[in-house]
């Protein structure tokens, strides 16, 4: 029996090799276009978080403060601040160089708003007390994010 080997044709070494280049391009494409995905979505997560997060957090202060009349608009050294009032302390939250700040301090105790504590980098703080009991809340973060957030006292009369 006699084996019988064909002729070789350039196109039988060519064809692989540009399946495997055409293979090879498309894989890295759809490396480079996920990588771009995943930064994309990881700088909004940021961005996000960045911007709801003093929102979160003074909601929940004034939540773990809910009495009747313990909310109010008030100034520390100039700073619009929201003052959390307990029974013989205050908790000034406010905007300082930069920075939402907290001061927790006693009622018969002078206030300075570079005493407070750094929270998080903002760059704008506001309060309004739209009504009584009302108050609308704008943070503007350091990347130009700006929120908002409406509170109340639960415990209003």
């Amino acid at each position: 029996m006699s084996i019988q080997k064909g002729r070789q044709h350039t196109i039988d070494f060519i064809f692989p090799l540009a399946v495997l280049f055409v293979f090879a391009v498309s894989a890295f494409t759809v490396l480079l276009l996920s990588a771009h995905v995943y930064a994309d979505q990881t700088a909004r997560t940021q961005s996000d978080y960045q911007a709801a997060t003093p929102l979160s957090y003074i909601r929940e202060k004034v939540r773990q403060n809910d009495q009747s009349g313990a909310l109010s608009i008030g100034s520390i050294d100039g700073q619009t601040s929201l003052i959390l009032q307990a029974e013989d302390t205050y908790t000034y939250i406010y905007s300082y160089e930069g920075y939402l700040k907290e001061l927790y301090i006693r009622k018969d105790v002078d206030a300075h708003a570079k005493d407070g504590k750094n929270i998080l980098e903002i760059k704008d703080f506001q309060i309004q007390e739209l009504s009584g009991g009302l108050f609308r809340i704008s943070c503007q973060t350091s990347d130009g994010t700006e929120q908002s957030v409406i509170l109340s006292e639960r415990s209003a009369s």
